[in-house]
């Protein structure tokens, strides 16, 4: 038997070598494929699927639409300079980076605040320092990994007389956990409360990829998300310092499809062992369906169809099940208050993406997404719709010496997306099925909503523009949003609804000065103004900023 799947493993290798393609992985904030976005907006066609980490032979499909004569001399030198990063690469090849970020930040109330509520998010933030390896073997396999030294998430943990608690605020530098400002005085993070020490992620990426020019199979530890929104990807969006994942796609010009596969910790305290072990044996497994089609040079739809489910079987048969929904009626006891089921094992949801390029420089995107509704025979119902929807657009202009790219999107949540437990009655429950996440060490949990960041009951506008100033290689990133939120908490490591509702404007800038190929200097500043609307008179003013230095080898 172990000859015969041994045998099965070679072909399937060799099969794919015959066929081999560039398997190299880009993310959504790669500069590469940011290029071959923008070079796609240029010449008015749609870019390379928003369904990220994505391989360099998909990239090159993008870029067989790109019409050259529509770019100008500036556009035309970005294209070879993708078209060198993207040739095929025949042999072994290792390479590596080592960067080093030192950062400092500030915030009112940063002792206080959790987080999440910092303009430039924890999993945005980079590593004090990151090393990075990555293999290819000629045009077949690909494999990196990195490993971070930085920050806990949120502050650090702690060692008390009841167990172990988290510190709370945010901290005040990238090596906040060599150094940190408490008390008024600069104090070594050990000696602190007795800290725990807990500052790398071993490893904060390690993944693979196989395949050939119509399909691969992406698994390992890796960022990912689903969407081309700057602000709400209402599927799977990229909130997590890493995501556990296998992809299978099978991809040509017109049509790709691919089977994702994300594991996550059960977010069950209780069935934690001990601070040093996770939960079990049962744990989530969030399957996505994706089929993307561009039928048309100037347009793409998407058809995501998901389920989180829980199982201890590897190979759950589920998993390969193209339409796997399961109704409302067997999640919920359909009485006066809904009440969790006994089979409450699965949670569905569905989204559409459109992204459609009228003109040259010209783009609008449009998701929705649907976790629950209603048919015409539950008009009774006890449960509520779960919708979510968000529309953006945005245009590039060039000028002599720089572009500039304006953009504007509005997102919508309804107040029950994501949660599990849905009434109408104003009694929501904690969610364990699209608030997501993992368990680390100490009971430290990464927990977050798996679609749009900002979770159910959500009114959002946001208003950015990005400058590109190319001839001083200096990007100024400026944008202003106003939001009506019934605002989320995490208590005892679930988000959980309040019954508070806020609104928010914020202006946040970031500008990042290449010095050199190797060296940047970035500053960033946020004003934030927070008003309860449950309670005319309570204000909270943010204000807060950031600086640092990345230096790469």
């Amino acid at each position: 038997m172990m000859k015969r799947k041994l045998i099965v493993i070679i072909l399937l290798v060799i099969g794919m070598s015959l066929f081999a393609g560039n398997q190299k992985l880009y993310d959504a904030f790669s500069p590469v494929y940011k290029d071959v976005v923008t070079l796609c907006r240029v010449s008015g066609v749609v870019g390379p699927s928003s369904a990220t980490p994505i391989t360099a032979d998909e990239l090159k499909m993008a870029i067989e639409r790109i019409d050259i004569n529509k770019l100008d001399s500036y556009y035309k030198a970005i294209l070879d300079r993708v078209n060198q990063e993207l040739k095929s690469n025949d042999d072994f090849s290792f390479g590596y980076d080592i960067s080093l970020s030192p950062q400092i930040f500030y915030s009112k109330d940063y002792e206080k605040i959790e987080p999440k509520d910092f303009f430039i998010p924890f999993n945005e933030q980079d590593a004090l320092l990151d090393l990075g390896l990555n293999l290819e073997y000629g045009d077949s396999a690909f494999f990196e990994t990195a490993f971070e030294f930085m920050n806990n998430t949120p502050m650090g943990v702690i060692e008390t007389e009841n167990g172990y608690s988290v510190i709370p605020g945010i901290p005040l530098s990238s090596f906040g956990f060599i150094i940190d400002y408490r008390s008024g005085k600069l104090t070594l993070s050990n000696d602190l409360n007795h800290r725990i020490p807990n500052y790398v992620d071993f490893p904060a990426i390690a993944r693979g990829a196989i395949g050939g020019r119509w399909m691969n199979v992406v698994i390992g530890r890796t960022k990912q998300q689903m969407g081309s929104s700057r602000t709400a990807n209402l599927v799977i969006g990229d909130n997590y310092r890493f995501q556990e994942a296998m992809d299978f796609s099978f991809f040509a010009k017109p049509f790709t499809y691919s089977l994702n596969l994300t594991h996550f910790d059960s977010q069950n305290k209780n069935g934690i062992v001990d601070h040093t072990r996770y939960s079990g044996p049962k744990q989530q497994i969030r399957i996505m369906h994706r089929f993307d089609a561009t039928l048309i040079d100037n347009f793409r739809f998407a058809l995501n169809l998901g389920n989180v489910i829980y199982t201890d079987n590897p190979f759950d048969f589920r998993y390969l099940f193209p339409v796997f929904m399961s109704h409302n009626l067997f999640n919920y006891e359909e009485t006066t208050e809904t009440t969790k089921h006994n089979y409450d094992e699965a949670n569905n949801i569905m989204g559409f993406e459109f992204e459609y390029v009228p003109l040259p420089r010209l783009e609008l995107h449009m998701q929705l997404v649907v976790d629950q509704f209603k048919t015409v025979f539950e008009n009774g119902s006890s449960v509520p719709n779960a919708i979510g929807g968000m529309i953006g657009a945005s245009y590039l202009k060039s000028f002599e010496d720089f572009d500039v790219d304006f953009w504007a999107e509005a997102v919508y949540t309804s107040p029950v997306l994501y949660l599990n437990y849905k009434t109408t009655n104003g009694e929501k429950q904690n969610n364990y099925n699209w608030a997501l996440g993992y368990w680390r060490r100490l009971t430290q949990g990464d927990l977050e909503w798996s679609g749009y960041k900002g979770g159910p009951g959500v009114i959002a506008l946001t208003l950015g523009s990005d400058f590109d100033f190319y001839k001083k290689n200096i990007e100024l990133k400026s944008n202003i949003t106003i939001k009506v939120s019934n605002d989320r908490a995490y208590t005892d490591q679930l988000i959980t609804p309040i019954s508070n509702k806020y609104l928010y404007l914020q202006w946040d800038n970031i500008v990042n000065w290449y010095y050199t190929e190797k060296l940047s200097i970035y500053g960033g500043l946020s004003v934030q103004g927070r008003w309860d609307l449950m309670n005319n008179t309570e204000f909270r003013f943010l204000p807060q900023c950031a600086f640092g230095v990345k230096w790469s080898i």
